[in-house]
């Protein structure tokens, strides 16, 4: 399924899209749920359930073209930063190496994870203008990224089980002031600016991905 944060007006509604895309039922209206992306997700299978019910037999009050709502970042603020790992394939880490914006000791693919965050406030919906002005050294990059969205969680997780803790996927825009990058020996400041982390159009349920190694 594909599940979309959207607005009518001013009013911010949680929806899945049917199977040709041109409609969004509205599961506020149809399900009753909250009108909150990470609220649904933490329903886990419960929430899934009822977004295939209302797919399968949508009420009509709960039918809402797409072409007259605007969708949403699927999280519009997510609760938490947003995690990110860098420099984690050998084609990137060339393209870094030769751009002069990494700092760090060229190399590739590092034996351990380089790991950032992104803050909350650096996300925006698909479609909406990328504030680049506000990047004072005038060095903004971007980065088409896939984003996996956490459902159930733990720890010491085995890796033949990490993929049961997937719930789906989106796409971010990973932009980055790559001066700023540079300068701080460090990744936030340089890739949260406000506006730097266009995501969606919508979450794919994990069960719709049968293979994305």
């Amino acid at each position: 399924m594909r599940l979309v944060t959207f607005a009518q007006g001013k009013t911010v509604r949680l929806g899945v899209l049917d199977e040709k895309g041109d409609r969004i039922i509205d599961l506020v209206r149809a399900a009753g749920v909250a009108p909150d992306m990470t609220a649904f997700v933490a329903l886990g299978r419960k929430g899934l359930a009822l977004a295939r019910a209302a797919l399968k037999n949508p009420p009509k009050k709960a039918v809402v073209p797409r072409k007259k709502v605007r969708l949403l970042a699927p999280f519009p603020r997510p609760r938490r930063n947003i995690l990110c790992v860098g420099k984690n394939y050998h084609d990137h880490v060339a393209e870094l190496n030769r751009s002069g914006f990494d700092g760090a000791v060229k190399a590739a693919v590092p034996e351990y994870p380089i790991v950032f965050t992104k803050a909350t406030t650096a996300v925006i919906g698909p479609g909406a203008t990328i504030p680049a002005n506000l990047d004072p050294t005038h060095s903004v990059d971007y980065e088409g990224e896939l984003a996996v969205v956490i459902g159930p969680g733990g720890r010491d997780i085995k890796k033949a089980d990490a993929f049961k803790h997937v719930y789906g996927y989106t796409i971010v825009n990973d932009v980055t002031s790559r001066i700023q990058q540079k300068q701080y020996g460090q990744w936030f400041l340089g890739k949260s600016l406000d506006g730097f982390c266009p995501m969606g159009p919508w979450l794919v349920t994990a069960d719709e991905i049968e293979e994305v190694t």
